[in-house]
């Protein structure tokens, strides 16, 4: 059965899982497999529409932030990292990726996925802003028909947020993009453990990959 989604990739985001495959090639017991993994995982997570049940939120901007009005996160415990007193910090990691209407022939909705990182210091929304090309503070012409839910964390988070990113038509350079090798996704070669699979991006390939 198809994904609920498309999936596209940021340039630039294909390249980070294109060096870490290499680097799981190279050594499969190396340390970067376990980030590979969890970067996959993340993608078909958004494939399947499951953000939900991952943290899912969508973006908002601040006159102090990115203006990721049309983006959403998910959030992915890879990293078992604790506070002084033992409590868990939560998921390590964010998914960043934002939706399109449908184009041609294929009724599904297109989801780009922009970001995967460890959310220390916000890098996950500064690596999405540059990846997209905008700048801190600077509202983004076209982003305005977005409702905006403002930055914000802990206590201060509206706990109404919407869950999925806004759907807004697709641009022309995502459209000539569906044209590539970026329209055919790959199939799945799982391994004995359902989470232990490897594949490389743009568009990416699975390999199996041994459990740890």
């Amino acid at each position: 059965m198809n994904e609920p989604y498309l999936i596209i990739y940021d340039a630039q985001f294909t390249q980070q899982v294109q060096r870490l495959s290499t680097a799981y090639e190279n050594d499969p017991d190396g340390p970067e497999v376990n980030l590979l993994i969890a970067t996959l995982d993340a993608i078909d997570i958004v494939k399947r529409g499951e953000e939900a049940e991952h943290g899912g939120e969508r973006l908002g901007y601040s006159d102090r932030h990115y203006d990721l009005r049309d983006c959403a996160e998910i959030k992915i415990d890879l990293l078992d990292e604790r506070r002084p007193d033992g409590r868990s910090r939560g998921p390590s990691h964010r998914m960043i990726y934002r939706e399109f209407a449908p184009s041609g022939n294929d009724p599904r909705p297109i989801r780009q996925i922009i970001a995967f990182e460890h959310r220390k210091d916000g890098r996950p929304f500064e690596v999405a802003a540059e990846r997209l090309g905008r700048q801190r503070g600077a509202a983004i012409p076209g982003l305005d028909v977005i409702p905006n839910t403002v930055p914000a964390t802990g206590r201060k988070k509206n706990p109404h947020r919407q869950i999925r990113p806004y759907r807004l038509p697709l641009p022309a350079d995502l459209a000539a993009a569906l044209s590539t090798a970026q329209r055919a996704l790959p199939g799945r070669e799982r391994s004995r453990s359902p989470n232990r699979w490897i594949r490389t991006a743009d568009p990416p390939t699975r390999h199996q990959a041994r459990d740890r």
